[in-house]
């Protein structure tokens, strides 16, 4: 009697028939209704190709991969990290060095941003104004805190401290 494989038909060994209803007998000596729901019959177990077992042997692909030895674990990931960490230090570099250009290119910002006054005048301080709204009211298409800097240096201000009624050089710049 030969048995065939239901999904594709190749020879099965009469060994692995014999496993497979030995397994199914106990199954069934175990299970406490053989007509309940859910119970199906178990499939057959795998073979290769022209009905040869699907067994390990020489040419056959191994279930799993050997794990590496402890210690070449160790020295890679050793390896590894130092690459990481010069890798970080290097980018590390990188960044500090833009930062810097960025600080010696936009350092003047305030200068290239702001025109030069062409003329001074004098106003007076108003209740409740700051420096910088007395910027914004002096100035208001010029960035406040360019106007602000050269109302301190034309004033001669160490602090930003205001009175009612000071009277201050603010620059023209029309």
């Amino acid at each position: 009697m030969t048995n065939t494989c239901y999904e594709c038909g190749a020879e099965v060994p009469a060994k692995d028939v014999a496993e497979f209803e030995e397994a199914l007998r106990r199954f069934a000596a175990r299970a406490p209704d053989p007509g309940a729901p859910g119970l199906r019959a178990l499939p057959l177990p795998a073979h290769g190709a022209g009905g040869r077992p699907a067994r390990a042997g020489p040419g056959a692909r191994p279930r799993r991969q050997q794990r590496p030895q402890p210690s070449a674990v160790r020295g890679t990931d050793r390896a590894v990290a130092r690459r990481r960490s010069a890798a970080g230090i290097l980018v590390g570099a990188a960044l500090a060095g833009l930062v810097w250009v960025f600080a010696l290119v936009g350092g003047d910002y305030e200068a290239a941003s702001a025109p030069e006054p062409v003329a001074t005048s004098v106003v007076h301080v108003r209740g409740g104004e700051t420096l910088n709204s007395v910027a914004a009211r002096v100035a208001p298409e010029v960035p406040r805190q360019a106007v602000i800097n050269q109302l301190r240096a034309l004033n001669g201000m160490t602090t930003t401290a205001l009175s009612v009624g000071q009277a201050l050089v603010v620059p023209v710049y029309r």
